[in-house]
């Protein structure tokens, strides 16, 4: 019994203090909301030519002769302009009919001290568009036509037998880029006026980021890009005259079939 008063007693003493304590009034809160809002945009600016064996970004190069880079986050960053040098207007040999060149390799400027070497011609292209709602590259493909003949004037031309053929091609992803390789990557193909050729497809999941499909190495640039002009056509050429045509390279934004 006298446990019993004990904790009855403590009991009150504490109910006695809490009850003894000042009471306080709270003041009303009220809120005012306000938003936070972003937007994302894709990349505009074109990517800086690179190495065409070993691309990396942190290693630009400057090419001669460099045309205009298409913009968008889906573009051609470069592309070689293909020199066939001479051809000797000669009679060819073994009773051919036609007379062949072949492309010089594309010079570019490399490095901090501005050294020139030669390397395999190419094409570079760079895909930075957002990913599809699978998180996934959106897939695209490339293709390449020859426009019309090679031409002194509007008077004189190499008519439409002329052909280029491209040989020894092969697809380099930048160092740090881990995308899938394109499914289609054309190792050869020709090409003559008013023809065009699809040579890379990506599918969807594939072709992220910077690549560069080149022609031949260092080493066999000057043998993988051949030119063929029938040899009628040469017998009236104008001497030291140059005969040019164009090469045009277009990126389409449609993925390669799965």
């Amino acid at each position: 019994m006298k446990k019993s008063q004990k904790i009855l007693g403590t009991v009150l003493l504490s109910t006695m203090v809490l009850t003894a304590l000042p009471t306080h009034s709270f003041a009303a809160t009220k809120d005012y909301n306000t938003t936070g809002k972003v937007q994302f945009s894709e990349p505009q600016s074109p990517v800086d030519p690179l190495d065409p064996e070993e691309p990396e970004k942190e290693k630009p190069v400057v090419p001669e002769n460099p045309g205009t880079p298409t913009s968008g986050p889906l573009s051609i960053d470069f592309a070689s302009s293909l020199d066939f040098g001479k051809i000797t207007n000669e009679q060819p040999a073994n009773n051919a009919t036609v007379l062949k060149g072949f492309a010089k390799g594309q010079v570019l400027t490399t490095g901090m001290t501005g050294g020139k070497e030669t390397v395999a011609n190419y094409v570079q292209v760079t895909d930075h568009r957002s990913l599809n709602a699978s998180d996934q590259p959106k897939g695209w493909k490339l293709s390449v036509k020859q426009v019309g003949n090679f031409k002194y004037s509007t008077l004189d031309d190499l008519g439409t037998g002329t052909k280029i053929t491209f040989n020894n091609a092969k697809i380099e992803n930048e160092k740090n880029n881990n995308s899938a390789i394109p499914s289609v990557v054309k190792s050869s193909f020709e090409i003559q006026p008013g023809t065009s050729q699809k040579v890379v497809g990506a599918k969807v999941g594939e072709g992220w980021d910077t690549w560069t499909y080149h022609f031949g190495t260092k080493s066999t640039a000057a043998k993988s890009i051949e030119l063929e002009v029938p040899y009628s056509e040469v017998k009236t050429a104008i001497p030291e005259k140059t005969y040019q045509t164009s090469i045009v390279w277009t990126i389409d934004d449609t993925p390669e079939n799965p």
